[in-house]
């Protein structure tokens, strides 16, 4: 995941940036750094800035902690009206064994926007500050199944990376791990060390045009 930051700036430059040209002009930098000295660049000016700033979880991919508390096994990410093709990922989770169905376990699921961007658009806190609002849980029922409606991704836009969504797993009583990242077969960006140590989904379109794909999962992937 690839995290864009907009540009900050300390309290002396936000001041700065409101004054007038011609203050700038009219003052000598001795003015200016009596100003920091004595009000801007205070130690508790700069702390009071830093406490405006919302706290980052410290673990950059997870998402269980922010999940709410009733789900089913069905996750609808981004409004109808989202820009992009249509997409539905289903799928079960299964035991070690690959055969034993996993119910009630927590999927995290987080993506880009057909920008290639982790779209903000408000009020997300906790990961959403990274991960932004094309984000959701599902817990899966008693057959281990899922289902998750959204958009096909966009690869970032510096196309250094294939188009995915990231994936994460938390088993009752377990601690959440993350998954390989879901990619799509026809996407002419994987690389050939993609294509040989990831897990690649082949999407199909239906006559309505939505796109499908299908990925089962085992616990036993869980990484941490």
């Amino acid at each position: 995941m690839r995290e864009r930051h907009p540009r900050k700036t300390n309290a002396t430059q936000d001041l700065a940036y409101r004054l007038p040209e011609s203050s700038h002009m009219r003052y000598p930098i001795s003015f200016w750094l009596l100003l920091c000295a004595t009000v801007a660049c205070r130690p508790e000016a700069r702390a009071q800035n830093a406490q405006s700033q919302p706290a980052l979880p410290a673990c950059e991919w997870c998402g269980a902690a922010d999940a709410p508390t009733e789900l089913g096994h069905i996750l609808r990410l981004g409004s109808p009206n989202e820009p992009g093709e249509r997409l539905i990922v289903t799928g079960r989770v299964f035991e070690a064994d690959a055969r034993t169905p996993a119910a009630d376990v927590l999927l995290y699921a987080y993506q880009t926007d057909i920008t290639g961007e982790y779209p903000r658009r408000a009020g997300e806190t906790g990961n959403g500050l990274r991960h932004g609002a094309l984000r959701g849980w599902l817990r899966t029922d008693s057959d281990g199944r899922y289902r998750i409606e959204t958009i096909r991704p966009a690869p970032y836009r510096d196309r250094s990376t294939a188009a995915h969504i990231h994936l994460t797993l938390t088993p009752p009583g377990g601690a959440e791990g993350w998954l390989d990242d879901l990619m799509f077969s026809d996407d002419p960006l994987l690389s050939a060390r993609d294509r040989a140590g990831r897990v690649v989904v082949m999407p199909r379109r239906d006559a309505q045009g939505v796109w499908h794909v299908v990925r089962d999962l085992l616990l036993s992937e869980i990484r941490r």
